[in-house]
């Protein structure tokens, strides 16, 4: 493979893919939109200073009372294991989109380029992007295991080294799966659905197969053992420490290789980095085979795909249809018939609860897990206005209110030459996204009781605060779309996950759910637990009222705009 060329290649598609050109040009050179680069870095500054006081509170105590115990390599382990399985699930559509459905590929298949070169390249920038997943969830595991156990400078470079490559395995695994699959599965008329759903049920297969690998690496550790046998486990945990890692390799490997010193660290850092090659290679392998030939095949597909006929058109938009359901009518239809709107709005708000469920009820046994429980004990009285501020979380990543008319691109145009009222607009993007929302909510509140075992008053009292938090929470990130949308993009995965207002809208969820849970933490001892929720609720009511108003006012002046 020519290093030069596929280097070029990486860098063009990572300055598309980011805009970084245009942005530069805009901010630095003309002096224009300033306050956009303002905006986004004082929402990348919120949002870090947000988490690290939720690091130093919560996560910095376990890992003094797992090491402490003998179990801080598992959760250095465990921290490898989520952020993969998490990453897996955000980038695999992504990654699916950017192969198969980006309009960029059409321009470089009569490049002289090869295949492999071409899928290595949108490989290595979608991977790119998943780092943020290992930056949130594996790097502060990473340096406060360093920290606590008095680690020198080779093990900050290996676990740079790991970092890099943490999320690589994932996408590699994937691509693994979706070749093949894409080439064998012959439903042409709905191919790109085909794919996307094949690879919703792969992944939920992964999950559920890693939470019973889990499962049975533990039974085979503890399986037969009496209670001495057990204690003489603990005092030397890393048998069984390796045990349970070894159900997912690279976490096997990786916290060997951190772990370790001396020339064995680097031994295992080279094996951590041999397999991650090994897979690259066959995925090269996979790709001369399949990638190509399917894409070419989904082109035709979409191609022939037709517009709405007058007909059709007529009866989605009849005059005997009132203007709201029609409206309704076209929002499912357009979130249906696009997989990667449909796909990812339902995924992001349901992957946090069940990835909660699975691996709770694989973690029982495990004394880190022991460890969190006693110290959520201590703070009972809190679960409840925590598990509606988690709810929120969760049903505020939809993206679908933060993407309401980008989604739409240049239909936006046609849409305005409707014969529609603007708030009738709102107001159908604003029941579609929260009723996509609920989902998460509803499921998050169910996760937090399975997990703490509270009561059904106390999972409705959560579903309930929660959902209004999220309608706020969604009205603000509709606000943010609706003041300026992204209507220019060749590939649907765009308009939700390479889009600004995505970014800003994260930066408000999360700036907002950990604000309001650091404020309630730090003053427990003077406000009383009981109304803590009341107060949540006021919060999710008024601020719902609020921007109401002003979503309808930036609705009107969107649809005023020359586009």
């Amino acid at each position: 493979m020519r290093a030069r060329k596929l280097t070029s290649l990486t860098l063009t598609l990572i300055n598309e893919h980011y805009g970084i050109s245009k942005k530069w040009y805009t901010y630095a050179v003309k002096k224009q939109r300033l306050w956009e680069a303002a905006l986004i870095g004082g929402a990348v500054i919120a949002l870090i200073a947000s988490l690290i006081p939720l690091y130093s509170e919560l996560l910095n105590p376990l890992m003094v009372e797992s090491i402490k115990m003998g179990m801080g390599k598992l959760m250095l382990s465990n921290a490898f294991l989520y952020s993969s399985i998490f990453g897996l699930f955000l980038g695999m559509f992504t990654l699916i989109s950017s192969f198969f459905f980006s309009k960029e590929t059409a321009a470089l298949i009569p490049l002289p380029l090869k295949p492999a070169e071409v899928l290595s390249a949108k490989l290595f920038t979608v991977t790119i992007d998943q780092l943020l997943v290992s930056l949130f969830i594996l790097v502060p595991v990473i340096v406060l295991y360093g920290i606590n156990s008095n680690m020198q400078i080779g093990y900050y470079i290996t676990g740079l080294i790991v970092f890099l490559f943490s999320q690589l395995f994932p996408m590699l695994l994937v691509s693994i799966i979706i070749f093949p699959l894409s080439s064998v599965v012959k439903f042409n008329k709905n191919k790109d659905f085909m794919i996307f759903f094949i690879s919703t049920v792969v992944l939920v297969g992964v999950i559920f197969g890693q939470y019973y690998l889990n499962q049975f690496a533990m039974n085979q550790s503890t399986a037969g053992l009496s209670s001495q046998d057990m204690a003489k486990l603990l005092a030397n945990p890393d048998m069984f420490i390796n045990k349970i890692s070894m159900a997912y390799p690279p976490a096997f490997l990786a916290l060997n290789a951190l772990t370790q010193s001396g020339a064995s660290s680097i031994l295992w850092l080279l094996s951590y980095i041999g397999v991650h090659l090994a897979a690259f290679l066959l995925v090269l392998w996979l790709a001369e085979k399949f990638y190509f030939s399917t894409y070419s095949e989904l082109q035709e597909n979409a191609a022939g795909k037709k517009k709405l006929s007058d007909n059709e058109f007529e009866k989605v938009f009849s005059v005997k249809s009132t203007m709201y359901r029609a409206l309704m009518k076209r929002e499912w239809r357009y979130f249906l018939r696009v997989p990667a709107f449909s796909f990812n709005g339902l995924a992001n708000v349901v992957i946090f609860p069940i990835l909660l469920i699975v691996f709770t009820a694989g973690a029982y046994n495990i004394p880190e897990f022991q460890a969190l429980m006693t110290f959520i004990d201590q703070y009972k009285e809190l679960v409840v206005p925590v598990g509606s501020l988690l709810a929120a979380l969760a049903g505020s990543m939809s993206l679908l209110p933060a993407s309401a008319f980008s989604r739409e691109g240049r239909l936006l145009i046609e849409l305005k030459t409707l014969p529609v009222n603007p708030a009738a607009v709102i107001k159908v993007k604003f029941v579609h996204s929260n009723l996509i929302s609920g989902v998460g909510v509803f499921c998050s509140a169910i996760a937090v009781g399975f997990i703490t075992k509270i009561g059904w008053l106390e999972v409705l009292w959560i579903i309930v605060t929660g959902y209004l938090l999220t309608i706020f929470l969604n009205n603000l990130q509709m606000i943010v779309d609706t003041a300026k949308p992204m209507l220019e993009w060749d590939n649907p995965i765009k308009a939700m996950k390479q889009n600004i207002n995505g970014l800003l809208a994260i930066a408000i969820v999360f700036g907002f759910v950990f604000g309001l849970g650091y404020l309630g933490y730090i003053t427990r001892e003077y406000i009383p637990n009981q109304l803590m929720n009341p107060v949540l609720m006021l919060i999710g009511i008024a601020g719902s009222l609020i921007t109401w108003k002003t979503l309808l006012t930036q609705a009107k002046k969107l649809f005023e705009k020359d586009l």
